[in-house]
């Protein structure tokens, strides 16, 4: 019998009878732990939805390509609860040519427990590219249109992916894989470091969703934002209230935008639709206030602060 020798995280165990043969043991556990017993466990090929990470996960595929004619002849993996898994190897059964190998292999994760750098990034990869999918691409969006003040209609997911992977390159922001088989990253922080411009915004090509008011029509109007542009919903009739109300806006960008917000500006217009897209006089903006038109025919009357 092939004699390994354990390293922290293996083990040595029989059947629950002592007798019992590898096609005997079927789940994760059906065993108990012996010092000389005949099957071996190697930690470093095993792990759970909790425990491990990619580097078990690797190792285990390695390991199966490696020695795949050996499956259920001489090892098996063994399945548990919680998406446990775990390689169990019957050291009775593993044949002669195949022992120096398998003693390379165990001897080489203890000086290194990574069995194969290649593979293990490729499921890093594919791990991303499911994050991505499952939940990152629509906390990225979320994220620009709370940074930068607009609601995507639609947007393409490949421009989206490159600014998102440009934006992680700019911030250093990495993928973390903390146990199983799960990515994650700090996608707020991808935005706030990942120096991304209203330029980058554009090359996405993207729609935006729009806003409908009633109240329409001549007067004053609060506009923010850059691509696009929003207004507030209240259409004012005289300059101070608006101009408290904008400074109103201001503060809540303060607040929730860790100080960054766009231009915010208090235009008068014959319309919404002529205020957001700046056909109009700017009274206002940024929270300075400026003077009359100089060409009246900016809008359809004229205010005087």
């Amino acid at each position: 019998m092939i004699d390994i020798e354990l390293g922290p995280h293996d083990s040595r165990v029989d059947s629950w009878e002592g007798n019992a043969t590898l096609a005997d043991i079927r789940h994760y556990g059906d065993w108990t732990a012996r010092k000389d017993g005949r099957f071996f466990v190697p930690g470093l090929l095993g792990g759970s939805d909790y425990s491990g990470s990619l580097v078990e996960r690797s190792n285990h595929k390695a390991f199966e390509e490696a020695f795949s004619r050996g499956e259920n002849k001489w090892w098996k993996t063994v399945y548990g609860g919680h998406g446990t898994f775990a390689v169990i190897i019957d050291l009775k059964k593993v044949p002669k040519k195949r022992e120096t190998e398998l003693e390379d292999f165990f001897g080489a994760l203890e000086n290194y427990p990574l069995a194969d750098e290649d593979l293990h990034s490729e499921m890093e990869v594919e791990a991303q590219n499911e994050a991505w999918e499952n939940w990152a691409k629509e906390d990225f969006k979320k994220a620009l249109e709370k940074h930068f003040g607009f609601e995507f209609d639609e947007v393409d997911d490949d421009k989206l992916f490159e600014l998102f992977r440009q934006a992680c390159d700019r911030g250093n922001a990495e993928w973390i894989n903390e146990q199983g088989g799960d990515m994650w990253i700090d996608v707020k922080k991808v935005v706030e470091r990942g120096k991304i411009t209203e330029s980058d915004i554009d090359e996405l090509g993207a729609t935006f969703a729009t806003e409908e008011f009633d109240d329409n029509g001549p007067g004053l109007y609060i506009v923010h934002g850059s691509r696009p542009r929003h207004s507030e919903e209240t259409r004012f009739d005289d300059f101070d209230s608006s101009e408290d109300s904008a400074h109103e806006v201001m503060a809540w960008y303060r607040e929730n935008t860790d100080g960054k917000f766009p231009s915010i500006q208090v235009i008068e217009a014959r319309s919404r639709e002529d205020a957001v897209a700046g056909r109009g006089h700017v009274w206002w903006q940024d929270g300075v206030r400026r003077g009359p038109a100089v060409d009246p025919r900016q809008a359809g009357f004229s205010f005087r602060s």
